[in-house]
């Protein structure tokens, strides 16, 4: 039977029993005492804006401005705000938190435990989103989503509460005991009867790496495809994962959980964005960080956000620590010093996530040509560089925004190049137009056609008798923008697609346009 079977710890009904809960701080302790390099890479005397103070009163906690002087180790809690609306710090309410406290007893599930294992780590302070940035405030918010680098890389631990799609799932989950251990009996070719006992093969892939994997309903992780827990993930030096059937714990040197399949992982592979991020940081080459900028733009696509507003804040401190470096100016999800090549972004496979077609944000604010107008998977363009005729002349600027990170800087480029005056519609044989991506295009008085990638599949369904009149402006190296014109304003245009532009083909005229 040994060779068949191979022998694994029991996993507790209850997630959150007093042995996990201590093999848990002991995880902590252990990592404390001997693991040089992950307590290197946090400021010991840092300290957020705001924490919520747990260790005034058993049965209150309160929400703390530090001001810069206090100092005390904190918990960062990464998790879903989902469709249910957790409790919030706004202008109104922060006066009573800060002086007559929150009972314990009246947080949702997962606050509420959040503030149990953050005494049981023996922190005096806990950093929650929703407590400790004032919401509906926009300077505040505006000021605090940037420092998420900050918050969560010099946090004591991350505590990520994986299974719960709100604050109301909690940390802690209690299974079905035949569900964790079921006991079946086999007779042995020798006649005697052996009594095994199994449990469910965890799997532990998408902690790995950070991995964007299909959903798989047996291990329920919705933060970990939540587009605010990828750059949390990143910067985060230790984690607990509270996951439904254990605990997970990853640190730069130790990859472990409670069902031991990992525990033989003395060091641990550090995630790809990890470890580039902190080899190229500040002093990268440009190639190296575009490369990095491209990767972090596929994956961070891929995951979901709440609010379409959130589409650049979610990123927003990953791009701060990106700015002073040769990429240059950061411009609305884009960079100064690679604007051609970024401007060839394009929907990438699989067009299908989650049932979700690619739809346009909602936020208007944010133009056409970053990627950040879209909602779904991209992909970024590594090298390209101009066609001669392709000129960009200047970026305007939002006005108060010139450098924002959270929202569009710029929604206007002025920019010259050639430009053929076009068709485009959606192939006959397309069933699902939503997730079909695949248009054709042909030049005016031409009879040649090409096919092209619209960005939003919605936004082109007519068949060719019902061509709707298009341009497709060159870019680099046979590839070109495709551009509807706006009606209500005098050569502006806004990207619909990325195609071939046949400069042999196709007849092209020299324009200065605006782009939006």
């Amino acid at each position: 039977m040994s060779k068949i079977f191979t022998p694994w710890k029991d996993l507790p009904r209850h997630t959150g029993c007093p042995s996990n809960l201590e093999q848990a701080r002991g995880w902590v302790q252990s990592c404390d005492d001997n693991h040089a390099r992950c307590n290197a890479a946090r400021q010991l005397d840092y300290l957020p804006t705001r924490v919520i103070d747990v260790s005034r009163q058993e049965d209150k906690v309160f929400v703390t401005e530090t001001d810069g002087l206090q100092r005390g180790r904190y918990i960062a809690l990464s998790h879903c705000w989902g469709e249910f609306k957790p409790i919030q710090t706004t202008v109104i309410s922060l006066p009573e938190f800060r002086t007559h406290g929150i009972d314990v007893e009246s947080l949702p599930k997962t606050f509420r435990e959040a503030v149990f294992i953050t005494r049981l780590l023996r922190c005096p302070f806990l950093w929650i989103d929703s407590l400790c940035i004032i919401q509906g405030d926009w300077e505040d918010w505006a000021r605090e989503a940037p420092r998420m680098a900050d918050v969560y890389s010099n946090s004591y631990v991350t505590v990520a509460t994986t299974s719960s799609p709100d604050c109301t799932g909690g940390l802690f989950y209690q299974n079905d005991e035949q569900r964790t251990k079921h006991t079946i009996n086999r007779e042995l070719k020798d006649g005697t009867v052996a009594e095994i006992c199994v449990r469910p093969a965890v799997d532990h892939s998408p902690y790995d790496q950070g991995s964007f994997l299909p959903p798989n309903p047996l291990y329920p992780a919705p933060l970990l495809y939540r587009g605010w827990f990828f750059q949390e993930f990143i910067f985060s030096p230790r984690i607990l994962f509270f996951t439904n059937w254990e605990i997970v714990w990853q640190c730069s040197q130790r990859f472990t959980c409670i069902c031991e399949v990992r525990n033989y992982r003395d060091v641990a592979q550090r995630s790809y964005f990890k470890s580039t991020l902190e080899n190229l940081l500040p002093d990268g080459s440009w190639s190296d960080l575009q490369l990095l900028w491209s990767r972090l733009i596929q994956a961070y696509t891929r995951r979901q956000l709440t609010f379409d507003s959130d589409k650049l804040a979610a990123l927003s401190a990953i791009a701060g620590r990106m700015s002073n470096t040769a990429l240059g100016r950061y411009i609305s999800g884009l960079w100064e010093s690679s604007l051609v090549p970024c401007l060839l972004w394009s929907i990438s496979k699989p067009y299908k996530i989650h049932d979700i077609p690619v739809r346009r944000n909602t936020d208007s604010s944010v133009p056409s040509w970053s990627w950040a107008s879209v909602i779904g998977p991209v992909k970024m363009e590594l090298e390209a560089y101009p066609t001669q005729d392709f000129e960009i002349i200047k970026v305007i600027y939002e006005p108060g925004k010139t450098h924002s990170l959270v929202e569009a800087s710029a929604r206007t480029i002025v920019l010259r190049g050639m430009v053929c005056e076009c068709r485009v519609w959606c192939p006959s044989h397309c069933d699902c137009p939503s997730y079909d991506h695949q248009r054709f295009l042909q030049g005016v008085g031409t009879e040649k056609q090409y096919t092209f990638h619209v960005d939003v599949g919605s936004e082109v369904t007519c068949d060719q008798a019902r061509a709707i009149p298009a341009y497709i402006l060159s870019v680099s190296g046979g590839q070109g923008i495709v551009l509807f014109k706006l009606s209500d304003e005098e050569d502006t245009y806004r990207r619909i697609g990325l195609g071939h532009a046949d400069l042999g083909e196709m007849e092209f005229t020299s324009t200065a346009l605006k782009l939006v």
